[in-house]
């Protein structure tokens, strides 16, 4: 946000577009090399939170009642 609003200070039209377009390419180059978080392990964690739920109210499907039920 600080390179856009020092890009929006330049008051020549095309120094500040080359500025922006320097900024976006730095963007750009950081949000590629940048560590991204692994949302895996929180996925992990949803669905044995879910697991845990659709046992608890007896919609466990591995039981042969919740297949039944399905076939019909």
């Amino acid at each position: 946000m600080e390179e856009i609003e020092k890009c929006n200070s330049i008051k020549d039209v095309k120094k500040r577009a080359g500025a922006l377009l320097k900024a976006e390419a730095d963007f750009n180059l950081w949000m590629d090399i940048s560590p991204k978080p692994e949302p895996f392990d929180m996925n992990l964690q949803v669905q044995k939170t879910h697991d845990e739920f659709i046992d608890k109210i007896g919609l466990n499907p591995k039981e042969e009642k919740y297949i039944r039920m399905l076939k019909k």
